[in-house]
């Protein structure tokens, strides 16, 4: 667990460096031993030392020395072998040969076959680059090619039928000739096979596969890839994913590493996390689960790292998770306002991720892209963004940082409100005049007549509810315009004469909102007595 904080903390610095980034830079990252240095020495020595307390049988327990084992056990350390190899670590082979022995000898064994298959995640769905097809030698994929991306010859010879190219499948996908059996693993070698443990021999041995590619002759490569083909087939016969917050967690560590995107046609997240998201009690944690230690925290920390997606770290560059999509990202949802794109940049930008990072790590480059997604977010939808800004400016200690988040505060609801619970009283508001407006819902004029006669700090929300009016035809509001002609703000007064102008096809009496009292007093003399001939012809 210390060796995933560390890991977490450098992919922070990796994250904030990357976002700026331009996306060639951004597409060619790779892992640099300058980032995060101050916490590398540490994940390099605890690395080495769990490594070191790998017994005979290629496994570990929860003391040094121990002969037995214990597959959770073994799960975490090898998964943060994983996060070792990632960043680098010196890792012996005979390590990853020792985790694929162990788990080997101990699955289970039997020939009960299962027809469901997995289906595998894109390059373009990891957030990676398709390169096109990979070339498969003839041994079926048994050794693994050093590269996977076609040369210019290469591509020849396939146009003249000489290389056998298949698309880019793991061999534990499994085709019609390749059949799948149920063989899963146990906590020890207790023959008694359940959901979490076969989890765990499914991640280590995928993150074995990884670091052993090329270094296996071809009869332990097969056996490897039989291991895996056939985990995954416990797991689509005895499919209960949400039985435990550690089963979920272990679920999303085996999905994310292999790249799975279906189980027999099931779509592993979407089952997991809308689990996850109804079991939330209102205090925001999750109740204690049924797995031995699922405390409420225990629980909790599962469901969130599930919920964010933290294995992913492990196995994918993290270039591919930073927040700017590129152009075409947001566009394709034009109804999810959370990607805005912002022309001075050519890029689109993910506000809620942005927020996030900005109250964790304020930087003078993060605020100024806050401030470009602000100044190109559509006027009318600017509300939207309160919530978290006032949030964040709240949890922000740097004094320049918060005041100008304030600015954005005041320049969207038109006043300084004190505190956050203000608002998200503003922001309430808005959203149900919004609401009311698009709907024209009638029956609410009565409260957007009340929340007019009220609003008096904020402009932009009292134009929002003139908006309102206007699309429900609340002609009962024209009174109330009228009387705002001769308010003493001049920008009151120019929003309530077009709001009044809005309910007639004919133009009435000019008025100008910044002229003299006594020149405003004679236009408004006028508009009255053309509004009276209006009412009564």
């Amino acid at each position: 667990c210390y060796i995933f904080a560390l890991d977490a903390a450098i992919s922070q610095i990796e994250h904030d460096l990357l976002i700026l980034q331009p996306p060639k830079v951004r597409e060619r990252f790779r892992d640099n031993p300058k980032i995060g240095s101050e916490y590398r020495p540490f994940l390099h020595s605890a690395t080495q030392m769990l490594a070191q307390g790998q017994n005979a049988d290629g496994a570990w327990r929860y003391t040094m020395g121990a002969k037995d084992f214990d597959n959770s056990n073994v799960q975490f350390a090898v998964l943060a072998l994983g996060i070792g190899a990632k960043r680098n670590v010196p890792i012996e082979p005979s390590v990853w040969e020792g985790v694929v022995k162990h788990f080997l000898k101990h699955q289970q064994t039997g020939e009960k076959e299962v027809k469901g298959r997995i289906t595998l995640l894109t390059p373009k769905e990891r957030g990676e680059r398709d390169d096109g097809v990979a070339l498969i030698p003839k041994d079926g994929g048994r050794s693994s090619p050093s590269t996977t991306k076609r040369t210019a010859r290469e591509k020849k010879k396939e146009s003249e039928g000489k290389t056998v190219v298949v698309k880019p499948e793991n061999p534990e996908v499994g085709t019609e000739e390749l059949k799948v059996f149920e063989r899963g693993w146990s906590y020890t070698d207790d023959r008694s096979y359940r959901w979490n443990m076969t989890c765990s021999g499914l991640s280590s041995l995928l993150l074995a596969r990884d670091n052993l590619r090329g270094k296996l002759d071809p009869e332990r490569q097969e056996a490897l890839n039989a291991a895996i083909r056939d985990g995954f087939g416990w797991l689509m016969a005895h499919w209960t994913p949400t039985q435990s917050y550690y089963g979920i967690y272990s679920l999303e560590k085996v999905a994310d590493i292999g790249h799975v995107k279906l189980f027999d046609g099931k779509d592993w997240y979407k089952e997991v996390s809308e689990f996850l998201v109804k079991e939330q009690r209102d205090d925001g944690s999750w109740p204690g689960g049924k797995s031995h230690g699922e405390s409420l925290r225990v629980a909790t920390s599962f469901a969130l790292l599930v919920l964010n997606r933290a294995t992913s770290l492990l196995t994918m560059n993290p270039a591919s998770r930073i927040m700017i999509s590129g152009r075409s990202e947001g566009l394709n949802a034009p109804n999810d306002r959370s990607w805005v794109y912002v022309p001075d940049l050519d890029t689109t930008m993910h506000y809620p991720s942005l927020i996030r990072t900005i109250r964790m790590r304020p930087s003078a480059r993060l605020l100024g892209f806050l401030q470009n997604i602000v100044e190109n977010y559509p006027p009318e939808w600017q509300g939207e963004l309160i919530p978290e800004l006032a949030k964040v400016r709240d949890a922000l200690q740097i004094r320049k940082a918060r005041d100008q988040i304030e600015k954005y505060l005041v320049s969207i609801t038109g006043y300084a409100y004190e505190d956050w619970e203000s608002y998200i009283k503003w922001h309430r508001r808005w959203e149900r005049v919004i609401v009311i407006g698009s709907q024209r819902r009638k029956e609410s004029i009565p409260d957007l007549l009340k929340y007019y006669e009220t609003t008096s700090k904020s402009l932009p929300l009292k134009k929002t509810v003139i908006w309102a009016l206007i699309q429900c035809k609340a002609k009962e509001a024209i009174p109330l315009f009228l009387a705002d002609l001769e308010v003493d703000d001049a920008e009151v007064r120019q929003a309530a004469y077009n709001a009044f102008k809005a309910f007639f096809i004919d133009y009435p009496p000019a008025f100008d909102a910044g002229a003299s009292k006594n020149v405003r007093d004679q236009q408004v003399v006028k508009i009255k007595d053309w509004y009276e001939r209006q009412r009564r012809g």
